[in-house]
């Protein structure tokens, strides 16, 4: 099978975009409606939506928690050569147990890049993290 040229290095605004929900959208939901606090909070995405959810699950800061609950289906984990494990490095380097909740899934008739790269991250986590199952 031929993969079609990805453009490597680019950058989708995931940063901005986590910035905006924590910075601006959360704020503007809570002070506006009685909401339930981060801990009730949760994101959802697929694909390239996906990607985002972890990205969002890697920025966790426990001093000023955002969100707390992912749930994350096919998740572009190969964009940017995996790219996203950078993330996980840097989270697994400031926490040991998370008080977070992330479900992943992935399709079974994915190409098999997709399904190799899912079993990795889901290696490393629970590696990491036992509570991850």
């Amino acid at each position: 099978m031929e993969y079609p040229e990805f453009a490597y290095g680019a950058e989708g605004g995931a940063v901005n975009i986590y910035r905006f929900i924590k910075d601006e959208l959360i704020p503007y939901f809570d002070k506006g409606f009685s909401i339930a606090g981060p801990e009730h909070w949760a994101i959802i995405g697929h694909s390239n939506g996906g990607l985002f959810v972890l990205f969002s699950f890697f920025q966790f800061d426990s001093l000023s928690p955002c969100i707390s609950g992912f749930l994350d289906a096919n998740p572009s984990l190969w964009f940017d050569g995996g790219s996203i494990y950078n993330y996980f490095d840097s989270l697994k380097t400031r926490y040991k147990n998370l008080p977070l909740s992330l479900y992943m899934s992935v399709g079974d008739i994915e190409d098999t890049y997709m399904n190799c790269y899912f079993d990795d991250l889901a290696t490393r986590l629970k590696k990491h993290s036992p509570s991850f199952k």
